[in-house]
């Protein structure tokens, strides 16, 4: 069986610094991630995987813009994988338990919108046991919600989660005490940013990086083959996508020469001079300004969704979720919410 792991999507992630699409005023960083979802889909999809994995984090917040619910709902339609398999990670899920999954109520419009014409079965995945094509999966979601000890029963051949196995240091990832487990399962993990595979954790990472913490880090996905009879791996590959590029200039390498460049970069400018500052910012895709002289540590997050990012879409998600929770009513009312939802979103 082909595997596909997909790492985390984030959609939704509205960037301040990366500033707004003039043509669809619409922040940048939400294009820049939509776009590589496609890219991404589109060639996992040429490689005619058995399945696909979404371990968690798919949105950046448990009520994402409408915007990308409905890039997702659109895309995960586009492609007909056989089997698409998702979790929600610590971003998406709900903070209370009583609130409406986003990850479960798209695909919950996924099934209805398109029930004939589309092939792929796809399900959002409680915590718990399940059995697939001769495989024995447990699902472990999100780190929040999980005991201290998370216990996989021995009979358990592969895990979906989205929780972190980092070892005694932040560059060690084994299988650490709080995880009793067969030492032959395999974890199919959501979480960590960076794609890494030791023994038999794996992690994809992320759809895209977006900060300084990781700007060296490989954005791409894990395509496994998994033998079904002898309970293995027999192949992994790491299928990278390209990448932002991630750039420090100083006053002393600042260069108006190289502005072209920047156009499709992040850049990050050290210095004390305000007219270099206002030219990177104009000239790249994302900027940060961190003054030379400042004492203070730079954060190498510094890219901020803004506090009322989500504020202009809450009328539009309340009749969202009131929908969800009716249930049986969604089948008359999900066209009227789609069509409501379009002429809130840019």
């Amino acid at each position: 069986m082909k595997i596909i792991l997909f790492p985390d999507l984030h959609l939704g992630k509205r960037i301040k610094s990366f500033g707004i699409d003039p043509q669809t005023g619409r922040y940048r960083s939400e294009t820049i991630l939509e776009n590589k979802l496609n890219l991404m889909l589109i060639d996992a999809y040429q490689l005619e995987p058995d399945m696909v994995i979404m371990p968690g984090d798919i949105f950046d917040s448990p009520r994402p813009p409408i915007s990308a619910m409905k890039v997702f709902i659109e895309k995960i339609s586009d492609h007909k994988y056989d089997t698409v398999f998702c979790i929600s990670g610590n971003h998406d899920t709900p903070t209370n338990s009583s609130d409406t999954n986003t990850v479960k109520a798209c695909i919950d419009i996924i099934d209805y919108v398109t029930p004939e014409q589309m092939q792929t079965k796809i399900k959002f995945l409680e915590n718990g046991e399940f059995d697939y094509e001769g495989i024995r999966f447990q699902v472990v979601g999100n780190m929040v919600t999980f005991p201290e000890k998370i216990k996989i029963a021995p009979d358990i051949d592969i895990v979906i989660g989205h929780f972190p196995t980092k070892g005694p240091n932040e560059y060690s990832f084994i299988r650490p005490p709080e995880i009793e487990a067969n030492s032959e399962t395999i974890f199919l993990l959501g979480d960590c940013h960076s794609s890494f595979h030791q023994e038999n954790i794996f992690y994809s990472g992320i759809l895209e990086r977006t900060n300084f913490n990781e700007a060296d880090n490989k954005t791409g996905f894990w395509v496994i083959d998994y033998d079904n009879f002898g309970k293995k791996v027999e192949v992994c590959n790491f299928f990278e996508l390209p990448s932002l590029d991630f750039l420090t200039v100083t006053d002393t390498e600042f260069d108006e020469n190289l502005l072209p460049m920047f156009s499709n970069s992040i850049v990050r400018y050290i210095g004390n001079n305000n007219e270099y500052a206002k030219i990177l910012k104009e000239s790249s895709l994302g900027f940060v300004y961190q003054r030379e002289s400042t004492e203070t540590p730079f954060d190498p997050i510094g890219i901020k969704q803004p506090d009322s990012g989500y504020s202009d879409l809450d009328s539009v998600w309340n009749q969202f979720a009131d929908r969800i929770k009716i249930g049986d009513e969604l089948k008359q009312k999900v066209s009227e919410l789609l069509l409501e939802a379009k002429k809130h979103d840019k």
